[in-house]
């Protein structure tokens, strides 16, 4: 009988199967709109793209951000937890047993018709139970295939903060290093204009310059010294801020990222080549993949119950009112059976619930289709920020060097007395912006192209890390 029972679950298993829809991943063109001119090559990426600032510090920080940041170790946390529940999940394929060991002493009803009534007596179980639900219809199968999608997003969400936490680092140390050229830039004028004011003021004892010179002279370098402060703050605010990513104390981060001279780190790089096909592998855009093959898999979880379910039981052990013959042969019990379950009257409300997951699922593509239109639109535009920037700083360079050379030809003209006070003065300022707007363009240049290779989606996979440790 036994093995006849063991056939018949195995026939059951064998022609099982899994309702609602099988899920293929969409194939979208908008992956083939990207501006052709920016396909300049089917060349490997290089995913360690903050290396080409040859910044040691950067590079340090980098590294130190994978280890410490809080994000990362929580993204990492809920793929674990992920990882746990799939596991659980995939553990309902397989039959339920329990040991099961009932000692029990009481007293029968004398009110009850039975056999023995009143008398107190002892009753003893010991065996084993059995249970197990069989996926007809793919009810566990669903469930298990939405699970196992669910902790594969999770390990795209990983990934996509890794990637976010690498380029947001890059980032604010740039503009840290920014401001750091900007307080060199300030000071530089501080000093020509303090010259200047000196200048004036030794004119007007000697009778060449009037007083009205003089206070304009001051009242520049007072206005151009007023500067610093705000600058000084804004720099202390992007340290704390950079602590915060790399979970350190800010005293010790600023220490570790001094240098003995202000530079704004920029990459040689002129070319950024990529193709089309890179932009599948963005982390965001495989996490939403993954979470509608989720939700599309939910859709037969929820079209199950349409079907009739059934689970088998059994329960072999013994069973006796002494313990002194509780193992023999003759208190052997055994037991086998199944229950059979099929929704009548609630069809209507089973068929809305999976209108409800169908309606998710459409909700899913949609996310799915945006960040890959959102995707190519952040290529597209940081790619001609880039290049834009590039060019523009070179008109810039040409026009600082112009400056430079006439505020020191308005200084010679006004010394001799062949130029206005005003000429100087509007030399000066035209020099403070045009190297303002060389640093600027510097550091734009920079976080274009961290911008861009974050939308390229470069920068996840260098860590052979925690995501192989949860294979």
């Amino acid at each position: 009988m036994l093995k006849n029972i063991k056939y018949l679950i195995l026939a059951l298993v064998f022609t099982s199967c899994a309702v609602g829809p099988n899920y293929s991943p969409p194939e979208l063109k908008s992956f083939h709109i990207l501006q052709e001119k920016n396909l300049l090559s089917k060349n490997t990426q290089e995913h360690r793209w903050w290396k080409n600032f040859k910044d040691p510090i950067l590079n340090a920080l980098i590294i130190k951000a994978e280890k410490n940041n809080l994000d990362i170790n929580t993204a990492y946390l809920n793929i674990k937890k992920s990882q746990l529940i799939y596991k659980i999940v995939k553990e309902d394929f397989e039959p339920n047993a329990a040991l099961i060991i009932d000692p029990k002493r009481g007293k029968k009803s004398e009110n009850v018709p039975s056999f023995g009534p009143g008398l107190t007596g002892n009753n003893l179980n010991l065996g084993l139970s059995v249970s197990w639900e069989v996926d007809l219809f793919g009810r566990i199968n669903r469930l298990v295939e939405a699970k196992n999608a669910k902790y594969q997003a999770d390990r795209f969400l990983y990934q996509d903060v890794l990637l976010s936490l690498k380029a947001q680092v890059a980032s604010t140390y740039i503009q840290i290093r920014s401001l750091e050229d900007k307080i060199r830039i300030t000071k530089k004028n501080i000093k020509i204009q303090e010259d200047f004011f000196n200048l004036t003021t030794k004119l007007k004892n000697a009778g060449s310059a009037s007083k009205l010179d003089v206070i304009r002279a001051n009242s520049n370098l007072l206005s151009t010294q007023a500067y610093l402060p705000s600058i000084y703050a804004n720099k202390t605010a992007l340290v704390q801020q950079l602590s915060v990513l790399l979970n350190t104390k800010a005293v010790e981060l600023q220490k570790s990222i001094q240098s003995a001279k202000s530079f704004i780190p920029i990459t040689k790089k002129e070319n950024i080549i990529f193709t089309a096909n890179l932009l599948r592998n963005r982390p965001d855009v495989r996490l939403k993949e993954r979470e509608l093959a989720a939700q599309t898999a939910l859709i037969g979880v929820a079209t199950t119950a349409l079907y009739p379910s059934l689970s088998l039981s059994g329960f072999l052990g013994y069973n006796s009112i002494s313990s002194s013959n509780l193992l023999s042969p003759e208190s052997l019990l055994w037991n086998v059976g199944g229950s059979f379950f099929y929704s009548i009257f609630n069809r209507g409300k089973i068929k809305n619930s999976i209108k409800i997951e169908e309606t998710k699922a459409l909700m899913a593509l949609n996310a799915y289709k945006k960040t890959v239109l959102s995707a190519i639109a952040e290529v597209n535009s940081n790619l001609d920020f880039y290049k834009s920037e590039k060019i523009k700083f070179t008109y810039l360079k040409k026009a600082y060097v112009l400056s430079e050379e006439s505020v020191h030809l308005a200084n010679l003209r006004y010394e001799n007395g062949l130029s206005s006070f005003q000429e100087v003065l509007a030399s000066q300022k035209q020099l403070f912006l045009s190297e303002e707007s060389l640093s600027q363009s510097k550091t734009s240049s920079s976080l274009y192209y961290i911008k861009l290779h974050k939308a390229l989606g470069l920068g996840w996979n260098t860590q052979k890390d925690k995501k192989e440790k949860v294979k």
